[in-house]
């Protein structure tokens, strides 16, 4: 397998060494996984949730973007069996995979999507308006829909893809960090996704509305003083974030806006925003209003996004990787906020959590912070080595009517980083920490002190992971999901929970496969504009309730990697919607549910192994020692957030 791969430094083939013998050493399990899934997982009486007893067999997988197989090749090294992927600047893959449901169970999917051939089933080539050379990656939307096929709930493609987005702007890169969220009870879609338009130094945050079938609602309005740069056909969405000499705006992985429904075409969004750059170069919490006017059966006509002086603080003023996000419990009035503080790499400053007032008619404010974890002094094989919190997260833990309650679940990492003269990086995670926060306006009540989870997640990376909220389990728990990818494109994604009964964490031991690959890394870091060696192909997962078996619960989970038929290193990443039950009463036996599906183009994804460069790699989960890989600070190239 490695010999198809193309790595460029001893970090980084240190990860694919070990994630090769990871995926080696868990083929058998994967093969015996497939037809013992709802029983081998787990054995009785070991969970308090027992979630393998509810689960399918297989989860049911659909393609829902497809890499092409004529006209978006990446460049390779050498021929045939032994070529492999060439590290390109600027040349971009398809990444970030995101989406959401509305009313009647219709919803899109967006990602970032290199800029030609979206319809390869077809061997077609659609390029968005504008200049090839400015217009590498753009925005892609799907319709996709939730299906009862057979009793088994499945999200599956209902259209054809199509560019949203044809931006001309001042890097390759006109599509970034997107995020989807169902809007006016669900008729439409808010999309957020950041750019850099020309003549500019400043990555700005955007929002464009979207219906069901991908289609633009025309926008107005944004943060005022910037200006209005919408037009329907190459510029659609208006600003709702900007600092001047900074990059914005960064965010936890899928998850930095959360959003108030207000009624009448109006919604209410609360967000993090890391600024990073050569201005302020702080992390933010922002709010805007979106204010749609609304046809007779509830759709936006027009929307208006307004964002007024007031309307954002800085929570941090040591920016470089904060990876913030803000969610709202009880109070409406208050948001919390969770981040990574540091302007270096590593960052040196701590994982923090703080309040702040979001009170309509009044300027934002900091009510409240304090760090959770920060600089530690380890044992490792007998030596005693440095450790600094990082990648600060957090999910809420759902009250017994599916609201968000005030208290959540708060992870970290303890990362022993290196630093060599301000060029490659690479780092180690010794501990996966989890705790239980209570944040109200008025302070902040320890729970469950940070716990280290790290020996539970075996196998698991520890960056770039994706965590979702939910219930889990025959007793519908509260806690979360971590799902985490693989470094080569070709490992599957792995998702691992964590259950709370409200005073204290517990590890749940089952691994569930989400049945397709998952690439947070390769492609992304080969093929894209990031600094030297980061990668940032992170995926989206969701837990909502089944809307066709009542008293179940299902995970989608949104990824990017490898079609097991396009095993070539010139292929790209396919983009995937994976179901799985995850919370119900028990299944009626081994084997049930439709097991992983077509993707609407005569290809199955099956679940054997995969390959990049004609290479066979088994499929497990990725990176038995969570190495991860940190980029270089602004200095060298801005992170375009």
């Amino acid at each position: 397998m490695l010999h198809s791969l193309n790595f460029d430094n001893l970090e980084t083939a240190r990860g694919l060494l070990i994630e090769f013998a990871i995926n080696m050493e868990k083929t058998m399990t994967r093969k015996l996984n497939k037809t013992l899934f709802a029983v081998a997982l787990v054995t009785a009486g070991s969970s308090s949730v027992a979630l393998a007893e509810i689960a399918p067999a297989t989860p049911a997988v659909h393609k829902v973007f497809a890499a092409s197989s004529t006209g978006d090749l990446a460049r390779v090294i050498g021929t045939g069996a032994n070529a492999k992927l060439r590290a390109t600047d600027e040349e971009f893959t398809n990444e970030q995979m995101t989406f959401a449901f509305g009313a009647g169970n219709k919803g899109i999917a967006i990602e970032m999507h290199s800029a030609e051939a979206l319809n390869p089933a077809t061997n077609t080539v659609t390029l968005p308006p504008g200049p090839r050379a400015n217009n590498r990656m753009q925005g892609a939307c799907a319709p996709i829909e939730l299906v009862n096929n057979a009793g088994v709930t499945e999200a599956k493609p209902t259209g054809q893809p199509v560019f949203i987005t044809a931006n001309n702007g001042n890097e390759y890169r006109q599509f970034n960090h997107p995020r989807v969220m169902p809007i006016n009870d669900g008729k439409n879609f808010a999309v957020f996704y950041n750019v850099q338009f020309q003549g500019t130094n400043d990555t700005v945050r955007l929002v464009a509305v979207l219906d069901a079938t991908c289609k633009h609602v025309p926008m107005s309005g944004g943060q005022a003083g910037q200006p209005n740069r919408y037009n329907a056909a190459t510029n659609p969405g208006v600003i709702i974030m900007a600092k001047n000499n900074d990059d914005a705006c960064m965010m936890q992985d899928t998850a930095g806006e959360t959003a108030l429904p207000l009624g009448g075409g109006k919604t209410k969004f609360v967000s993090w925003c890391g600024a990073n750059g050569n201005g302020r170069d702080d992390g933010w919490a922002f709010r805007f209003n979106l204010n749609c006017q609304l046809d007779a059966n509830g759709a936006a006509t027009a929307c208006a996004a307004v964002k007024g002086n007031g309307d954002d603080v800085s929570v941090e003023a040591n920016e470089e990787r904060t990876h913030g996000s803000c969610t709202v419990g009880t109070d409406k009035n208050t948001a919390t906020c969770t981040w990574t503080a540091g302007n270096t790499q590593p960052q040196r400053e701590g994982a923090w959590i703080g309040a702040v007032d979001i009170t309509d008619g009044q300027p934002m404010k900091v009510l409240w912070k304090k760090m959770i974890a920060g600089r530690k002094e380890v044992q490792v094989a007998g030596k005693a080595v440095r450790t600094y919190a990082m990648r600060a997260m957090h999910t809420r833990v759902l009250n017994a009517d599916g609201t968000p309650s005030d208290v959540v679940m708060f992870r970290s990492g303890d990362v022993q980083g290196s630093n060599a003269n301000n060029g490659i990086k690479g780092g180690v995670y010794r501990a996966n920490e989890v705790s239980l926060l209570k944040a109200t306006r008025a302070g902040l009540e320890i729970v469950q002190a940070p716990t280290n989870f790290k020996g539970k997640f075996l196998g698991a990376l520890d960056t770039h992971v994706t965590i979702c909220g939910g219930v889990f389990g025959t007793t519908s728990t509260p806690g979360f999901a971590m799902m985490s990818g693989s470094m080569t494109a070709t490992g599957d994604a792995s998702i691992r929970f964590l259950t709370t009964d409200g005073a204290k964490l517990k590890h749940e031991p089952q691994t569930l496969s989400v049945g397709a690959n998952y690439d947070m890394h390769l492609y992304s870091n080969l093929l894209g504009n990031n600094p030297y060696n980061q990668g940032r192909g992170f995926g989206d997962c969701q837990v909502m309730k089944d809307p066709f078996n009542p008293g179940k619960s299902i995970l989608i989970a949104a990824v990017n990697g490898k079609d097991v038929t396009q095993g070539a290193s010139q292929f790209k990443p396919s983009g995937y919607l994976s179901t799985l039950v995850v919370a119900g009463p028990k299944a009626p036996a081994a084997g049930s549910g439709t097991g992983q599906s077509g993707n609407g183009e005569g290809n199955t994804a099956t679940d054997g192994d995969s390959s990049v460069g004609g290479c066979s790699t088994g499929s497990g989960s990725t990176g038995l020692a969570t190495l991860f890989l940190l980029g270089l600070v602004a200095a060298i190239r801005r992170r375009r957030a």
